[in-house]
């Protein structure tokens, strides 16, 4: 029969994901009670142990991570990790994109952090001018909501209006790769540094 029924959908569909970095899981990343948005890493980037906190040291040659398109919900999301770079290269930090309609990148570039988007007036680019220092942990995050996008660094925060547009991710990379360019400067390589705590909340 063609029976109605009333159901209650979830207001929140995506739990925060806290990813483990150690040893024990081989080529993944694992986000604690949501295997399905585990990552995978590329290349060999080592696991080291900072204090309490499990780490990855980046080559900035191959070294990087994917997760699955469904970690970034198109509602909205925040990115918080903290890294130490290598070296005063410009490289990748965040970047996801889909085919060419939609982009979104966080990228150290000239020593501050830079971000990209494709909204509905095309690309947009943003210079926080928050400095991001070489061999030095920095606490880095990126705040996503329609119309806003957010960037601190150390606490300090820098908000920036931006067009929003119906939202398609593609799977969401860390470190790289650097191709194909969309959203990302000519010049900029691989992350070449160690990353911590990181964490994806929606």
């Amino acid at each position: 029969s063609n029976k109605t029924v009333k159901v209650k959908l979830p207001q929140k569909a995506v739990v925060d994901l806290k990813y483990d970095l150690s040893t024990k899981h081989g080529k993944t990343v694992i986000s604690a009670g949501k295997p399905e948005w585990n990552g995978i890493l590329h290349g060999s980037p080592e696991r080291e142990k900072i204090k309490n906190d499990w780490a990855l040291e980046f080559d900035g040659r191959r070294d990087y991570i994917t997760f699955p398109r469904e970690t970034l919900s198109t509602r909205g999301f925040t990115v918080i990790f903290d890294v130490k770079p290598a070296n005063g290269n410009n490289m990748v930090l965040l970047r996801t994109f889909y085919r060419r309609t939609s982009f979104f990148s966080l990228i150290i570039f000239r020593g501050n952090l830079f971000g990209a988007y494709l909204g509905k007036k095309g690309a947009e680019y943003f210079n926080t001018g928050a400095a991001v220092p070489m061999d030095k942990w920095s606490h880095i995050g990126v705040k996503f909501e329609p119309g806003k996008m957010i960037f601190s660094v150390n606490g300090k925060a820098k908000a920036y209006k931006v067009s929003s547009r119906p939202a398609y991710y593609g799977p969401l990379y860390f470190g790289g790769p650097v191709t194909p360019g969309t959203g990302v400067p000519a010049r900029t390589g691989y992350f070449k540094g160690i990353l911590k705590d990181l964490n994806i909340k929606h």
